[in-house]
């Protein structure tokens, strides 16, 4: 069964927060288009059903809200940034 949007879109940020983590050391040292390939491969993994393009954008909003919580801009990864 495939997973909620919400569902996608919180394990696309788990994925991207294990990577900051350290928790695929197996991708440290490796170009960053194969790194990127197995993060894919590995939200896939967790959330099947989607497409190549919906797996790529989602994973990269997943690391977008994260580098905004480390910058402290507040941006939650469960809603959208407040316009104004």
């Amino acid at each position: 069964m495939r997973p909620s949007q919400a569902e996608f879109e919180s394990r696309a940020y788990d994925v991207a927060d294990e990577y900051r983590d350290g928790r695929f050391a197996h991708l440290t040292g490796k170009d960053w288009r194969d790194a990127w390939r197995a993060l894919v491969a590995e939200l896939a993994s967790r959330c099947p059903g989607f497409s190549e393009a919906e797996y790529d954008k989602t994973l990269e909003t997943g690391f977008r809200i994260l580098a905004s919580l480390q910058a402290g801009t507040g941006i939650s990864p469960l809603r959208e940034p407040a316009i104004g």
